[in-house]
């Protein structure tokens, strides 16, 4: 597993176990003895091992499991809410682009440059340009040079 998945596991394990977030520290627990949690489920033939030790198998005094198979009595797993975005795995949604001067101005550079493309010496395309600013919007029409002229 990679870190990221490790952490989405805390996150279910400590949730359903416990019944709320896991905290930094639980974080920063899990990921250091992680690996030597598979490696032993390796050595014992339990691919679940480090799953089952995150729900409370083998904890005692305060680390007891609240939910969950290994709680005394056994329950079922706490409901875990969905993942945070942190830990979804998903890059960060870009801010909203606000209109405004700067959009204005990107669209007349885009205008210019469609305008400078359509207006090159033996075009492909010719064209025209109409700005209605009281509306903000900008038509433009191209057609095919006629290849007779």
């Amino acid at each position: 597993m990679n870190e990221l998945e490790i952490k989405q596991s805390i996150w279910r394990g400590v949730w359903g176990a416990r019944g709320s977030a896991p905290t930094s520290a639980d974080f920063a627990y899990w990921l250091s003895v992680w690996p030597g949690l598979e490696a032993r489920g390796r050595e014992l033939n339990d691919p679940d091992y480090a799953w089952n030790r995150l729900i409370g198998k083998g904890a005692g005094g305060a680390d007891v499991a609240a939910f969950g198979p290994f709680a005394a009595p056994p329950s079922p797993l706490h409901l875990v809410p969905a993942l945070p975005p942190e830990l979804r795995g998903e890059p960060p949604a870009p801010p909203p682009i606000e209109p405004g001067l700067e959009l204005a101005t990107r669209l007349e550079n885009l205008e210019a440059a469609i305008m400078s493309l359509a207006m090159r010496p033996d075009p492909i395309y010719v064209g025209e340009s109409n700005k209605l600013p009281f509306f903000g919007v900008i038509t433009l029409t191209l057609r095919a040079k006629d290849p007779q002229t």
